[in-house]
């Protein structure tokens, strides 16, 4: 499971890792822009707009169907209020020739700018308190252009990297631009949406979820007719091998896409260029062509990455050597193929020596996203996988489904997020109206008989009902246990239980 959070954070890393590689600004055709994307930073498109963000930095890049320059303010204050963790901000204005600039102090974490996938994740590891945010607002015709920066008084800014992504941004015209459409990927278990895949004009899609070992996740793959290419797989590698004074043996399985295979060799990935060359080995098994390495680099792997890998267990083998590692190959084929391979790795290795037997285990999970074009192509082709991976759509309650096979941690949040999305089909706003509430550690309660909405406080690991006083009606108690015997006193007395909504009542 750790290896498919991990690539969630790698793969919108995507434009900055190929800039590695592949010389010149990334270029992205579904999302209409250009611009210098430094290494570390990722890309996506939400419905806050364009996110650049790098540790806890954020750059959000937006537009707004008015020129209504105070009710612009009035939602970007709000936005702020709500993450504040005292409920106040401070704030500076100042008008320009074409818009505004707004400055905010005292604003908190904008959870509601990461992944909502990533989101449980976020809240057990530590991330900084207190922001502060600019924006710039430009207000022409009948729209405004907003780029506002979230930055960290607590932590590190990357200020020349901010300059370098302003000052290289820019919109591609419309006869560079590609246009796109979702497909489903649908759980089948229970039938709810997974994931939502953006697809290519020119590109055909399949995709669908998969179960390997104990874990589940997506896999989907995007071609053109000219043997282009967009994939994402999953490969897994278990091995175990025991050594005697008369003999021993060996065995490991190799799966792919949820297909195990026993393979000949005993296979133990104790580093990446051992990753590197199973990726070639698997590749040339295939029978589309030979392929051969013409470049590889590791990649260094974040504060953040190693924060949130590190919530998930290890795999359990004895006296276990972890690995952990991400990085990129660059691959050429007999045929005319470029591929262009991502790797994120986790896993470990150990061994356990005694005077009767030695044995040795090795596991190593591993996401493999591609890009494959004919060459002279391939850059191309990479701008197109840009734009496809910052509109991946993960369904929030199919990412806690998912959590959930592996790890019962967090179960508030988890009950909490699944009923958020029960209530409403328009997750994306209610969600971060509850995630605010969540940062804030309050909630809604309403009384059953009058109607009346309160927000309260409450501590959002805290379990407990809430009930109100029947004659005045002006007490509300929180933290009442089902069961206890607070409860039972509470219905002699005639006091009302209220209904909680973390996200608010209709």
């Amino acid at each position: 499971m750790r290896v498919l959070v991990f690539t969630l954070l790698f793969v919108l890393g995507l434009f900055a890792y190929s800039q590695e590689i592949l010389e010149g600004p990334a270029k992205d055709p579904l999302n209409g822009y250009t611009a210098e994307i430094p290494l570390g930073w990722k890309a996506r498109n939400s419905e806050y707009g364009l996110i650049f963000s790098k540790g806890a930095n954020f750059i959000v890049i937006r537009g707004k169907k008015t020129t209504d320059q105070r009710a612009i303010a009035g939602l970007l204050l709000e936005e702020s209020k709500r993450t504040s963790p005292t409920g106040y901000i401070q704030t500076a204005y100042k008008k320009t020739s074409n818009g505004f600039v707004l400055y905010i102090e005292d604003a908190g974490y904008p959870y509601y700018l990461e992944d909502p996938a990533n989101v449980p994740f976020m809240f057990q590891v530590p991330v900084p308190r207190n922001y502060q945010v600019v924006h710039y607002v430009l207000s022409q015709k009948a729209v405004s252009l907003i780029v506002s920066l979230y930055l960290p008084r607590d932590g590190e800014v990357y200020k020349d990297d901010i300059v370098k992504i302003l000052s290289s941004f820019a919109f591609l015209p419309p006869n560079e631009r590609v246009s796109w459409q979702y497909a489903k990927i649908v759980e089948p278990m229970n039938g709810m949406t997974a994931v939502l895949i953006p697809v290519p004009d020119g590109f055909n899609f399949s995709g669908n979820v998969v179960k390997q070992g104990t874990k589940r996740w997506f896999i989907y793959s995007l071609r053109r007719s000219d043997g282009s290419a967009i994939r994402m797989d999953l490969v897994d590698v278990n091995s175990g091998a025991v050594s005697t004074g008369f003999g021993g043996n060996a065995h490991t399985v190799l799966t792919i896409n949820g297909s195990p295979s026993q393979q000949p060799n005993f296979i133990c990935i104790r580093s990446f260029d051992d990753v590197v060359a199973l990726v070639v080995g698997i590749l040339n098994a295939l029978g589309e062509g030979r392929w051969s390495k013409v470049w590889e680099k590791e990649f260094p792997i974040s504060k953040e990455e190693l924060a949130i890998s590190q919530i998930i267990p290890t795999p359990p083998i004895p006296g276990l050597v972890p690995i952990r590692a991400k990085g990129a190959v660059l691959l050429s084929s007999d045929r005319g193929m470029e591929r262009l391979v991502f790797i994120s790795l986790f896993g470990g290795y150990g061994q356990n020596p005694s005077y009767v037997a030695t044995s040795i285990n090795c596991s190593a999970n591993m996401t493999l996203t591609s890009v494959q074009a004919p060459k002279g192509k391939l850059r191309e082709v990479v701008g197109i996988a840009g734009g496809v991976y910052s509109n991946i759509r993960v369904n929030p309650e199919w990412g806690i489904f998912v959590f959930e096979e592996f790890t019962k941690t967090n179960i508030q949040i988890n009950r909490m997020v699944r009923q958020m999305q029960r209530d409403s089909q328009e997750f994306n706003s209610w969600m971060s109206k509850s995630w605010a509430n969540v940062l804030s550690d309050q909630t809604y309660v309403r009384d059953p008989s009058t109607g009346e909405v309160f927000r309260v406080y409450k501590k959002s690991w805290e379990t407990g009902e809430f009930w109100r006083e029947p004659v005045f009606q002006d007490v509300i108690l929180g933290g009442v246990k089902e069961g206890s015997k607070l409860q039972e006193l509470l219905q002699m007395e005639g006091w009302k239980k209220l209904e909680e909504s973390l996200g608010g009542f209709r």
